[in-house]
């Protein structure tokens, strides 16, 4: 029997996508499709446009490689004025490419690779040696109570960068004891704290405003995806304007 696997979304890349793997009756590949399911509109931009704007204007197609789609328009109007750069021209143009390498692949890591060496599959089962309780057998979004230092704790499992994670929250008196408690237990299995500017990193990875920025003065809780967290039931100031969002008013 045929088995389908489907990755959707592709990770650590810039832009969407998506893999169809399709198995046959032995497990081995049969056929694999690649998809881009995002709208690749730019090139209306460009029309009408004279060549030699493209080198401005070419580079916004993309925040991580923008140099590379800057030398294919640079080449192109080459082309189409019929003109060979000159030495000079070629080795400054070899100067800036191989500082973009150098800039896009420490891009690549920091931002796009390297947290799969801090929150990769390996995470959840990484917890369970940290906190008393299995936290690993949470499902997203659930939450539950244990204890910790002769002191309840709550351990909630969120979705702050839409990797695997985990809230904790427990009394303020314990928060100092706690935070030795846990980075004694990590660092007893390889496990070293983070900070907050990972977190950063792949809230901006996954699309997401900095963290407690969703709302703001001119986005509601439904336009920022947070109705989980809202309880449309209840009175509360602006009740009325986010059940007016929430029913597509």
């Amino acid at each position: 029997m045929t088995q389908r696997i489907t990755i959707d979304p592709i990770t650590r890349l810039e832009g969407h996508g998506k893999i169809e793997i399709f198995l046959d009756d032995k497990g081995d590949v049969e056929k694999a499709f690649l998809q881009i399911p995002e709208l690749r509109g730019f090139e209306q931009f460009a029309v009408g446009r004279p060549v030699e704007e493209m080198p401005r204007i070419t580079p916004r197609i993309c925040g991580v490689c923008p140099t590379a789609h800057h030398m294919a328009a640079t080449k192109a109007a080459d082309a189409v004025f019929h003109v060979e750069p000159t030495p000079t021209a070629r080795k400054i143009r070899e100067l800036i490419y191989n500082a973009f390498q150098m800039e896009d692949h420490t891009l690549h890591f920091f931002f796009l690779g390297g947290p799969d060496f801090i929150v990769g599959p390996q995470a959840p089962a990484a917890l369970d040696a940290v906190l008393p309780e299995k936290p690993s057998a949470l499902p997203r979004g659930a939450a539950k109570v244990g204890s910790m230092l002769v002191a309840r704790y709550l351990a909630m499992r969120t979705g702050a960068t839409r990797l695997w994670s985990l809230e904790v929250v427990l009394p303020n008196m314990l928060v100092g004891r706690a935070w030795d408690f846990i980075t004694a237990k990590a660092a007893a299995n390889a496990i070293a704290p983070a900070g907050q500017a990972v977190r950063e990193r792949l809230r901006t990875r996954a699309r997401l405003p900095r963290w407690g920025r969703e709302i703001d003065e001119t986005t509601n809780p439904v336009a920022a995806g947070l109705t989980r967290a809202v309880h449309l039931g209840k009175d509360f100031l602006g009740a009325a304007a986010v059940r007016e969002a929430a029913s597509g008013a």
